[in-house]
């Protein structure tokens, strides 16, 4: 076998260079595959953002009725729902969104669950345990984990009313 001069390219490693180089070339942008993993039908990763949940821009909150602002504001977590493919959850999630701001909720008391579309259903985390099957759903628990309030699809007010009149007859109940 012949000698290497120190320094001298190791023509084995530079085929193995080449190739790999190669095999680059053809693979597909990371910018594509993570666009592809999201709307991939029975993917479930935790990893999946919500950006539909961002708060509107546009929202005023001079619009919204401070009695749904205080009701919001409770002690509660927010659980949501949705995914950014859903047109339901385009048209919803950022006034939402933007009310939950409005009404000084904190980023910690809302736990936003993207969702994908699955062969029987929606599929995601948690989406058995709570029984989701339409989306946006927004479930309202107290600190000790007790569901008070849910919102599914569609009413006929906005999620933030709709939760808002659930959590007002729950504290006229007690």
């Amino acid at each position: 076998m012949a000698r290497r001069t120190r320094g001298a390219p190791d023509p084995r490693r530079a085929a193995s260079a080449t190739r790999r180089a190669r095999s680059t070339e053809t693979e597909t942008p990371p910018q594509e595959v993570a666009a592809a993993l999201l709307i991939t039908p029975g993917a479930q990763r935790e990893s999946m953002t919500l950006d539909t949940l961002a708060p509107d821009p546009s929202f005023d909150p001079d619009t919204v009725d401070q009695a749904v602002l205080d009701a919001l504001a409770g002690n509660y977590r927010f659980i949501v729902w949705g995914g950014d493919w859903c047109v339901d959850c385009q048209r919803q999630l950022p006034p939402f969104g933007a009310a939950l701001a409005a009404a000084g909720v904190s980023d910690d008391q809302i736990d936003p669950i993207a969702v994908t579309k699955g062969p029987d259903g929606k599929e995601g985390p948690r989406v058995d345990a709570y029984d989701i099957e339409r989306i946006p759903t927004v479930v309202v628990e107290t600190p000790d984990g007790e569901e008070v309030a849910r919102f599914v699809e569609d009413a006929d007010v906005s999620i933030a009313e709709a939760l808002a009149r659930d959590l007002a007859d729950l504290e006229a109940a007690t």
